[in-house]
């Protein structure tokens, strides 16, 4: 969708969007957040399809702000994300958000954010 940059006294904050939300979040050439979306699951744990999906980033007076919102395909409920980058005097602010609005009744295991957090200093180590 588009990389974005944000310029501060305080270091440099970059972004990639993506059709599904934020793919990565850079501060002073340091990965601090490898993706953030909200998929929905359905009962198998697979991501539920979606239709009518809208992307949008606009630049705010000190930021960038990124909305999506979708359908599920079977048209049961409704989806919108919000994630707000912006500068302030202290250094920058990540705000997100989430909603989803259901039409009718549906199965689902799980709705909500998926972060992925950067793997600088732990590739090749041992998870428990």
């Amino acid at each position: 969708m588009k990389d974005i940059e944000i310029q501060h006294d305080n270091g440099n904050l970059s972004a990639v969007f993506s059709e599904n939300g934020l793919t990565s979040l850079v501060l002073d050439g340091v990965e601090i957040l490898r993706g953030l979306s909200a998929p929905i699951r359905d009962p198998s744990w697979g991501t539920m399809k979606e239709d009518g999906i809208a992307t949008n980033l606009v630049k705010t007076g000190d930021g960038w702000l990124y909305t999506r919102t979708a359908r599920l395909a079977e048209g049961e409920a409704r989806q919108e994300m919000m994630i707000r980058l912006e500068s302030d005097g202290n250094g920058f602010s990540v705000t997100a958000r989430f909603s989803l609005q259901a039409e009718r009744g549906f199965a689902a295991n799980r709705a909500g954010f998926c972060l992925l957090h950067p793997l600088a200093g732990q590739r090749g180590r041992r998870f428990t």
